[in-house]
């Protein structure tokens, strides 16, 4: 599965930014995207017309994981409220065929 990574955008904070994907999710378990450990936030919206199943492992299935819902069902993680979970790697599936999520990463980082 090859993510579709564009470019990072800083935005009003010197430290931050904002990276937009859209990977292809099959109806096998793949990486949704990386572990990052300064991701802040981490935003998923499935607009295909078929759920997606997000997991903390390779092992995900329907049923087992989160579901992210057909047609704008979505998936937000931060920080403050969910802790190093932001950061982890995630793994998706489609439940029926290929869907691909529009995937927003919030990371900071230091520059120099």
């Amino acid at each position: 599965m090859a993510q579709d990574k564009g470019a990072p955008v800083h935005l009003g904070l010197p430290d931050t930014t904002e990276l937009e994907s859209q990977p292809t999710i099959n109806t096998t378990p793949s990486v949704l995207i990386d572990a990052d450990p300064m991701r802040q936030e981490l935003i998923v919206v499935n607009g295909g017309v078929y759920d997606i199943w997000v997991g903390l492992t390779a092992q995900v299935s329907k049923g087992n994981g989160i579901r992210v819902a057909a047609s704008g069902g979505q998936m937000i993680l931060q920080r403050f409220y969910d802790h190093s979970l932001t950061g982890r790697r995630l793994y998706a599936l489609a439940e029926t065929s290929a869907q691909s999520p529009y995937v927003l990463a919030v990371t900071r980082y230091r520059e120099g």
